[in-house]
């Protein structure tokens, strides 16, 4: 389970990452990282529910990230256009 949490964590990164500095090798290799720790949380033969819930809070965590990217990214061009005038 732990495996699985740390690798969650640096694919989270890795997709905030993505927004800073865009070229998609960041949101793959997230991607894959999320996919690889719900593939360890299955070989480790986790009760199914346990799984569900694991899953549903990895989606959110995501939505999460992104939100907070994207405001991030809004209040940095804000700056930068504010700064011509």
């Amino acid at each position: 389970m732990f495996v699985a949490i740390i690798l969650s964590l640096m694919g989270l990164f890795l997709i905030y990452l993505e927004f800073f500095l865009p070229g998609s090798i960041f949101a793959i290799g997230g991607s894959v990282l999320l996919l690889t720790s719900l593939f360890f949380l299955v070989v480790e033969k986790i009760k199914i529910i346990h799984f569900i819930i694991y899953a549903l809070i990895l989606v959110l965590l995501v939505l999460m990230v992104i939100k907070l990217a994207l405001k991030k990214i809004r209040a940095n061009k804000d700056i930068f256009l504010g700064s011509d005038q």
